[in-house]
């Protein structure tokens, strides 16, 4: 009889080798026994080689015919013992079922000797890291390589390769348009990794002939340009790289892919992605997948998972493979893609750039690791980097007054510096209405937490090298008082794109208010430069503030331009400039109205008083003009007052800070309402003295709601003695009415040369009265003369900024005399 037991081995998993034997004849064995020799060519099994076994039904067994041949090829190791010295012994388990209960395996182990000598295996790798380009700032492709010597003729195998950490250099960062059209590989799932687990679907141990989760290998591999045939595996989406592996087990090398995986944080119910996690590996993770072979029972499947640990401060990554499988490497290549969406970005500065490495093979600790390192050469830098970065602003429309989105964008060029602060100068007359917006408070802002109805705009922010970086979408919320500014910008961008969570990006920015002239101006805190450890290479900031009627254009059609400076990260600042001009202020409308009086009450100690209201009539925005210029002529019977010029602050002391003015110099108030703040505008007016050259002046101070204006006047007496104030740089905003009360008291500014009273002027007064005429009451009206107190003449021109003037002589109504009748020489006559 003739017994032939035919074995087939499938290397899965973790490449361990599985014999199996299938269909054995019912014959009641009741033990088998089969020898693998280890050198099968070696000479010491020559005296079996050709050795025949005959033998009958009851019958010894004869095996002594034959025997004695030579192999007659060269003696290579079949089989490897494991390199593991541990104090377990390793475990061989067997599977059985029998013809009467087919399928219920029954499980049998036992214990081989415990390995040594672990000391002896010889492990020097190498490692190999070598990038497609050398320029600067690239995004590049690159090929990590560990080679394994294997030593096949040796009595002693090389110990198989458990932990590999490699660093790459400095500067060599994570790109962050690696993002453009990636998705990342989930764990598990019909499109997840599936790391076989040795497990079948049930939890259970795999029995022989099931196939566990993630084993299936497509019929074709997995080679780097072949489709994915089978469920289990990751999408083409996720794929970074190709990989290859070769073992002196096969004959050919086994092919394969990297995948990009999906974070371990930030998603449906994980917390969101910290500094730790970019630290722990947690945020950036690859996936290996190895397959080869016609198909999937005949073939090889190998998957492994691989953190990237970032530095968050420098952004320096550290690949790290951890229980690789016990299977002889000779190689292990990873290629990970290049291009415009390479993965990586090379250094920004040129020189060596070194990789390190700390490689751990499985007879460790008995076998010392290794530490190779390689290097390559960045070149193609100059001195110093250039900076020319691109600024284009404007307002949508070119209305003049109308309300109207207002956009600015940044730019830089690849390769220039990167892009460190920005500073935008609104031209003047440019605003916006924020009484209509609910300010972010700070405790939201700081956190990127700002509530829709404080938001102004949007924003975009082009981050990574290449010519094609990564765009991301944000929103611009309006806050509150933000660095010393009046108001702030909050630029907040949920920066996740493909498998990148970078989590919630907020960027911060002042918006200060010139007293001059309100021209604003917008600052930026310092650009993020790197985030989670990926250094962002900002290419491009845009902003558009487009909030419904908020931003509104200027009312002056004057040429004007939109100036920024922009930082770059070597300490350069340049300045760049936007033309913006405007259409239609000619049909913009102008018709203020002015009034003011006086009280009649003067003396020498309390002086005189004036108060001027100029009001303007309230109209859509975009249809009026703003106020640019006020001069007036005051009446000669109001000249200044000698003591209060006496008492004027010194413009210096005034520039520097107004509050240190002396008290005396304070001559009155003025309020301003202004449909722009929710609350009006108020302050002191002060009386300035500008040296020997020059006639004091009042001066405005307009505050609230954090904002400051300064009106500052210009005096000048005529040769016939007649004083007129000027304010010839009214800032371009909108204004309901502007009042000015100068009071009477010690340090009033003006003084009454006569009792106004005294100035009369006659009146004629209507008013009726009732007689009796044929026996009926009937009433007519009257005429009557009577002598009033004058009004005082105030010559005022009032000018737009779009142009228009307007003249007119201002009545100065004296108040609080009493007014007497004028005796007539003509009586009525009655009817």
């Amino acid at each position: 009889y003739t017994l032939a037991i035919v074995g087939s081995g499938l290397p899965v998993l973790n490449l361990s080798g599985i014999l199996q034997a299938e269909g054995l004849p019912a014959l009641r064995l009741s033990s088998l026994e089969t020898t693998l020799w280890g050198v099968p060519a070696a000479s010491a099994h020559d005296p079996q080689r050709g050795l025949s076994c005959l033998g009958g039904i009851g019958q010894g067994t004869n095996c002594s015919q034959g025997g004695g041949l030579s192999s007659g090829v060269e003696a290579v190791p079949f089989l490897t013992m494991p390199s593991t010295c541990s104090d377990e012994p390793p475990t061989t388990a067997a599977w059985a079922d029998s013809w009467e209960q087919p399928s219920q395996y029954i499980q049998a182990k036992s214990a081989l000797p415990q390995m040594a000598y672990c000391e002896r295996s010889p492990f020097s790798p190498e490692v190999l890291v070598r990038p497609e380009t050398t320029s600067p700032e690239t995004p590049d492709g690159i090929d990590v390589t560990i080679k394994i010597p294997q030593f096949e003729r040796t009595i002693v195998a090389a110990p198989e390769l458990r932990d590999a950490t490699v660093t790459l250099p400095q500067g060599l960062v994570i790109n962050p348009g690696v993002a453009n059209g990636l998705q990342g590989c989930d764990a598990t799932g019909p499109a997840g990794i599936n790391i076989p687990t040795g497990l079948n679907s049930s939890g259970e141990p795999l029995k022989p002939g099931e196939v566990g989760p993630g084993e299936e290998v497509p019929p074709q591999g997995l080679g780097p340009e072949e489709p994915l045939l089978a469920p289990g595996h990751c999408p083409s989406e996720s794929v970074v790289g190709s990989a290859e592996a070769t073992t002196p087990l096969l004959d050919s090398p086994i092919e394969g892919r990297v995948y990009i995986a999906a974070p371990g944080c930030g998603g449906p119910g994980q917390g969101a992605c910290t500094e730790q996690d970019a630290i722990d590996g947690n945020l950036y993770r690859l996936y290996v997948e190895l397959g080869a072979g016609p198909n999937a029972n005949g073939g090889v499947l190998l998957k492994l998972a691989a953190t990237i640990q970032a530095n968050p401060a420098t952004g320096q990554l550290t690949v790290r493979l951890l229980e690789s499988p016990q299977l002889p490497l000779s190689e292990l290549s990873l290629h990970l893609l290049g291009g415009d969406h390479g993965l990586l970005t090379n250094p920004t500065t040129c020189g060596p750039a070194t990789t390190t490495s700390d490689l751990k093979p499985w007879s460790a600790p008995y076998t010392l690791d290794a530490s190779p390192s390689s290097y390559f050469n960045v070149e193609g830098c100059a001195n110093q980097r250039p900076f020319d970065p691109g600024f284009l602003a404007g307002s949508i429309s070119a209305t003049a007054g109308a309300f109207s989105p207002f956009a600015f964008t940044v730019t830089r060029k690849d390769g220039e510096q990167n892009l460190v602060g920005i500073q935008v100068h609104a031209p003047l007359g440019l605003s916006a209405m924020l009484s209509s917006v609910p300010l972010c408070p700070e405790s939201l802002a700081s956190i990127g937490d700002c509530p829709e109805a404080s938001r102004v705009g949007g924003s975009q922010v082009s981050v990574g090298a290449g010519s094609q970086p990564l765009r991301m979408q944000g929103n611009v919320y309006l806050t509150g008082p933000y660095e010393g500014a009046p108001f702030g910008l909050a630029i907040i961008t949920d920066a996740v794109a493909g498998p990148l969570d970078l989590g919630r990006l907020v960027m911060r920015a002042r918006i200060n208010i010139d007293p001059r002239t309100a021209a604003l101006t917008i600052t930026s805190d310092q650009l993020p430069q790197i985030v989670l450890g990926i250094p962002l290479y900002v290419r491009g900031l845009s902003v558009t503030l487009d909030r419904p009627h908020f931003v509104f254009n200027p009312t002056s059609c004057d040429g004007k331009q939109i100036t920024a400076t922009i930082a770059g990260a070597q300490a350069v600042s340049v300045g760049a400039s936007s033309q913006f001009a405007l259409r239609g202020c000619k049909g913009l409308v102008f018709k203020p109205k002015i009034a003011a009086s006086t009280t009649a009450r003067t003396s020498l100690s309390i002086g005189a008083s004036l108060d001027v209201r100029i009001a303007f009539p309230k109209a859509e925005q975009g249809t009026y003009a703003n106020l640019a210029r006020i001069k007036v002529d005051l009446p000669t019977h109001l000249p200044s007052r000698l003591t209060t010029l006496q008492s004027a602050c010194a413009e210096t002391t005034f520039n520097l800070d107004a509050a240190q003015c002396p008290s005396a110099s304070i001559v009155g108030i003025v309020v301003a309402q202004t449909p722009l703040l929710s609350t009006g505008l108020i302050g002191p007016v002060y009386f300035v003295a500008h040296g020997r050259n020059a006639f004091p002046s009042p001066a405005l101070v307009l505050q609230g709601d954090g904002l400051r204006l300064d009106l500052v006047g210009s005096t000048n007496i005529n040769k016939a003695g007649v004083a007129s104030v000027a304010f010839n740089a009214i800032p371009d905003i909108p204004l309901n009415s502007l009042e000015l009360y100068l009071p009477r008291g010690p340090h009033s500014l003006l003084d009454a040369d006569t009792s106004l009273c005294n100035l009369r002027r006659v009146i004629t007064v209507k008013r009726k009265i009732a007689e009796r005429v044929h026996g009926r009451t009937t009433s007519r009206t009257v005429q009557a003369r009577q002598r009033a107190p004058a009004s005082l003449p105030m010559p005022t021109e009032l000018a737009a900024h779009n142009g228009a003037i307007v003249r007119q002589t201002a009545k100065v109504e004296v108040t609080g005399c009493i007014t007497r009748k004028v005796k007539s020489a003509h009586r009525p006559q009655a009817r």
